[in-house]
């Protein structure tokens, strides 16, 4: 398989978890201990004066574009290698552990993981382990 295959197979992959971790992160159990889902919070952030539409639309775009993004890297990173749901889980942990302990602490939007309220915590670290498992296994 070549380099633009495995990317583009991961970028497809990547959309496709990144909707069963956004359904997974917006059930009820879920929601309840991250409260404010982390790319409205990043919306909010980034477009202060905006709408609640226009701020949900880019939610809707920062989520995407991360998961799909992400997915494409992963292609890239294991192009002519055998993936499957562990080595994507592992790297769902490591998107988490990036995401939350560097770059949104760095924009202010939620304290870094280490210090964040342990519910959250688990949630999101669950959520990036259903992403990387579904990428794994699809890419």
């Amino acid at each position: 398989m070549g380099i633009f295959t495995s990317v583009a197979r991961g970028a497809a992959a990547g959309a496709v978890a990144t909707l069963i971790m956004s359904a997974h992160m917006l059930g009820r159990p879920s929601l309840e201990r991250i409260g404010t889902p982390p790319p409205e919070r990043l919306a909010d952030a980034l477009l202060p004066a905006r709408s609640a539409k226009e701020r949900g639309i880019a939610a809707t775009v920062i989520h995407a574009g991360i998961g799909v993004g992400s997915g494409a890297v992963f292609g890239l990173l294991r192009n002519r290698r055998r993936s499957g749901p562990l080595s994507g889980a592992l790297f769902g942990l490591g998107l988490w552990a990036i995401g939350y302990e560097v770059v949104v602490p760095m924009l202010g939007v939620l304290p870094p993981a280490n210090r964040d309220a342990r519910g959250r915590r688990a949630a999101l670290i669950q959520a990036h382990l259903i992403y990387g498992a579904i990428l794994g296994a699809l890419a």
